[in-house]
């Protein structure tokens, strides 16, 4: 709520929700996408009516390639984590609509490509979190612990986040 002052017009505000809400979810799976994408839309609304008008919406990430999903159910993961983003973009696209203009940035394309080409990215082992084992390179693993990225893993989001905004900004690459 920006302790109750405004927002800065030129700051970039970056919304990066939904994950968490499956790791504490207790209802159906719809129920889960439908509270995640609704606490993103009102996350967006509340920036934009206290004066952003910068909003960057990260989306969910494939969370069946997580060390987590993989774990547990990855083809069911990956469905539920491609509903959210579907459900996501239609979401932000009515705010486009009604005049709320968002930068999507999708860390789910992001993580499927590292996935599929690792070397491109300087990883040897995208499958298995880092900690707790402690055995080898970090910046070897794309996952820190079971859901969240190392730093290198980290980095390659960010380029992609920065490659968004050049050509927003630049209207080129």
């Amino acid at each position: 709520d920006l302790n109750g002052e405004p927002a800065d017009c030129e700051a970039l505000y970056v919304v990066w929700a939904g994950a968490n809400d499956f790791f504490v979810a207790t209802g159906s799976p719809e129920d889960t996408v439908a509270t995640g994408v609704t606490n993103t839309f009102l996350a967006v609304q509340r920036l934009h009516s206290l004066g952003a008008k910068h909003i960057m919406v990260v989306n969910l990430p494939d969370l069946g390639l997580t060390p987590f999903g993989r774990s547990v159910d990855p083809v069911g993961l990956s469905f539920v984590s491609a509903v959210y983003n579907f459900t996501l973009d239609s979401t932000l696209d009515n705010l486009q609509a009604a005049g709320i203009e968002t930068i999507r940035l999708d860390s789910a394309g992001i993580l499927q490509g590292v996935v599929a080409e690792p070397w491109r990215f300087g990883f040897t082992n995208v499958e298995d979190a880092f900690y707790p084992n402690l055995v080898g390179n970090p910046s070897s693993f794309l996952f820190w612990d079971s859901v969240h990225p190392t730093t290198r893993g980290h980095r390659v989001i960010a380029r992609e986040a920065y490659q968004v905004l050049k050509r927003r900004s630049y209207g080129g690459s």
